[in-house]
């Protein structure tokens, strides 16, 4: 027997951080892509599709992947669809594990699930662009959203990459979620650890008439190369930073007013900031404040822009500002 996790279901397995023993295994540097049989058999019952749903965290109805149309099952606690045409064969990844769902006999069932880069397509036929954007980032992250963690999250492996995302889209055809994803898999970055980097990285790159400020393009969470002073200071070679400008070597953090409580934590911000400072790096710091506000957003990436050294955009600025507030709204509402 074999259960392909299909859909919002999928995304609900790769997104989930209370699985992340499972899902790293799968990271798009370690898998093994592959297509689902001509033809399998596909007799799910409730009780496997209730066992999918406790190990995976998977909501009800659970989307399974059916051989045929004649094999459709539709019920509260499933349901199906069939191959669409136009997408690449090699789109999914099978688990290695049954986790303990048996077929009704004495055998295992083979559990295949969507890979990442499907499951990003699939949901563009529901998805509004900044939604779709934003699930981009997720899937290319390095952390996951765990409730249950002290900040509400913790680290994990990026489970694909714009690149795979990019290559992938450009071997789909004929799919009603394409051109929205090919549209929203140029404003996405990898790397993102946290929802307000996100929001902050779609603020800087997404252009004018998307509501963004259109800035250069930095880098998540890469690492700022430091002076023979700044290593005497801090003793590391180089030091990961939110967003960075290399070329122009202007570093964007953001201070959520969470992670900076203790007296240990300052004293080591300090001397981070001194040594970057030291090598060359210019500052700029971007809270929790500076975000919730859409008048202090617009001084904060004003700023932003003069640092980087970009001219200023008035009229553009002026004639978008009804985009920048819709994006402003997308924010306070995900």
């Amino acid at each position: 027997m074999i259960l392909p996790i299909v859909g919002i279901s999928a995304l609900q397995f790769w997104l989930n951080g209370m699985i992340t023993s499972i899902t790293d295994q799968y990271a798009f540097d370690r898998r093994k892509l592959t297509a689902l049989p001509e033809d399998y058999g596909f007799r799910p019952s409730e009780e496997m599709v209730r066992l999918l749903s406790e190990r995976f965290g998977l909501t009800f109805p659970v989307c399974l992947r059916a051989p045929s149309a004649s094999k459709r099952i539709s019920s509260g606690y499933i349901c199906s669809s069939v191959r669409r045409q136009g997408i690449p064969e090699r789109s999914f990844i099978r688990l290695d594990s049954g986790f303990g769902i048996s077929d009704g006999g004495s055998g295992q069932c083979q559990i295949y699930v969507a890979c990442p880069e499907l499951c990003f397509l699939s949901a563009a036929v529901k998805n509004t662009l900044y939604q779709q954007i934003r699930l981009g980032y997720d899937l290319c992250a390095i952390y996951a959203e765990n409730p249950s963690s002290q900040y509400g999250q913790h680290s994990r492996q990026p489970l694909t990459s714009v690149g795979n995302i990019r290559d992938y889209l450009d071997n789909v055809t004929g799919f009603n979620g394409l051109r929205r994803s090919q549209a929203a898999a140029k404003y996405i970055l990898d790397r993102s650890n946290s929802a307000k980097e996100t929001q902050v990285a779609m603020y800087s790159i997404l252009p004018f008439h998307l509501g963004g400020y259109a800035l250069k393009t930095p880098s998540l969470n890469a690492f700022a190369a430091l002076s023979p002073e700044g290593c005497r200071l801090t003793g590391h070679q180089s030091l990961m930073c939110d967003l960075i400008w290399p070329e122009d070597k202007v570093i964007a953090e953001y201070d959520s007013n969470l992670t900076h409580l203790s007296a240990d934590q300052h004293r080591t911000d300090k001397s981070r900031a001194t040594a970057l400072a030291l090598s060359g790096y210019q500052l700029f710091s971007i809270t929790a404040d500076n975000l919730r506000s859409f008048d202090r957003l617009e001084a904060t990436f004003s700023a932003l822009r003069k640092m980087l050294n970009m001219r200023s955009r008035d009229p553009e600025l002026n004639k978008y500002r009804k985009k920048r507030l819709e994006l402003f709204s997308f924010f306070h509402t995900w």
